[in-house]
């Protein structure tokens, strides 16, 4: 065990919420907490912008605001481009949001499930649209498509921003379909960019086993990621990885290789490392560092870690919900005795790497 511990790193104490309490930095097991991460309800991304010989980082955080009541998710959808607050209006009761980049503009959109699992889109001007249909999961891509889970025929769809569709079919013993709140904390698809530069989708199968459809693969046809554990929710980055949580709390990270051979061409395999380090986590969030390597933000207990490059870090306590936004920036939510505090964190700040944004906010 000691061994296991010095294997975390410590993060000196500068959360906004260790101003109120004592931190405490507890890697081991823990019981998880009846109030699970509903992360799909907030999607973070970031989005480079060329300036002539320069550029900026343009990074949004779409969230669901509260007021309306605790848990009954009859609030809407809230914009933070940066710590600026935006009131998107839109449907009521949502259930599931990600972000992507306008086709049109270059900044950033997203796509939301309704309580009545129907979907639309926010464009970057604010403008609702709605695509109708009966989804029960979605992953924005980064140039205005959506991939969207059908609960009607267990198909999986890949939409554009004008609500066209093409029908990806599903893996041979179908998709896992479930009910919001079932994918343990995450989403039941997941949004990367393939070996060519093409957008990809992960699922998982009825068989709760990863998948993922690609450039590389044929009309309707699935490819299996990886099926030794029983997989419930996954998250994606765009280096063509994807983190994926377990049935018993785990967090699996898999990984395309490429290989070639003089009799079958080219072809890819995945490989899946358990990254757990003996504890269990939940509400985990893909995204990049700032020199664009993999990595996931996890939650165990109330805190949040950063699994980086093979080490665990401590981020903050009291959290219920967290987005990465790459390049070491990420967006959380403290618990703080239900009022839900809203926070974006800075790497590098030259005073406190925390903004307060608002309370009321998942």
């Amino acid at each position: 065990m000691k061994r296991f511990l010095n294997w975390f790193r410590h993060v000196p104490n500068n959360s906004p919420s260790s101003a109120n309490r004592p931190r405490s930095f507890r890697p081991q097991l823990e019981q998880l907490e009846s109030r699970l991460v509903p992360s799909t309800l907030s999607s973070a991304i970031s989005i480079q912008h060329p300036s002539g010989g320069l550029s900026w980082t343009e990074r949004d955080w779409y969230a669901t605001d509260l007021n309306t009541g605790i848990g009954t998710r009859t609030g809407q959808v809230v914009q933070f481009r940066g710590a600026s607050r935006r009131n998107l209006g839109g449907p009521n009761d949502v259930s599931e949001v990600s972000a992507s980049v306008d086709p049109n503009t270059g900044s950033a959109e997203v796509f939301v499930l309704d309580g009545k699992l129907s979907l639309w889109l926010c464009d970057s001007s604010g403008t609702w649209h709605s695509f109708g249909g009966w989804y029960c999961g979605i992953a924005a891509t980064r140039d205005g498509h959506v991939y969207a889970e059908s609960d009607a025929d267990s198909h999986m769809y890949y939409l554009d921003s004008k609500g066209a569709s093409t029908d990806l079919g599903a893996p041979k013993l179908g998709l896992f379909i479930g009910s919001v709140g079932s994918a343990g904390n995450g989403s039941l698809v997941a949004a990367s960019v393939g070996w060519f530069g093409s957008n990809e989708v992960f699922a998982l199968g009825s068989d709760s086993a990863i998948y993922v459809y690609n450039s590389v693969s044929a009309p309707g046809q699935w490819q299996l990621v990886d099926n030794s554990q029983q997989f419930i929710s996954l998250s994606a980055t765009v280096n063509n990885t994807v983190f994926a949580m377990t049935q018993d709390w785990k967090i699996y990270q898999e990984t395309a290789h490429f290989r070639t051979s003089v009799w079958t061409g080219f072809s890819f395999y995945w490989s899946g490392q358990d990254i757990s380090a003996g504890t269990q986590w939940r509400g985990i969030s893909a995204d990049t560092d700032a020199l664009g390597r993999d990595e996931v933000y996890a939650i165990a207990g109330s805190s949040a870690y950063l699994y980086d490059q093979g080490c665990w870090t401590l981020k903050d306590t009291d959290v219920v919900n967290i987005n990465g936004a790459d390049g070491g920036y990420f967006y959380d939510v403290n618990g703080a005795n239900d009022r839900f505090l809203a926070w974006l964190y800075i790497p590098g700040a030259s005073g406190s790497p925390w903004i307060y944004l608002d309370s009321g906010i998942w």
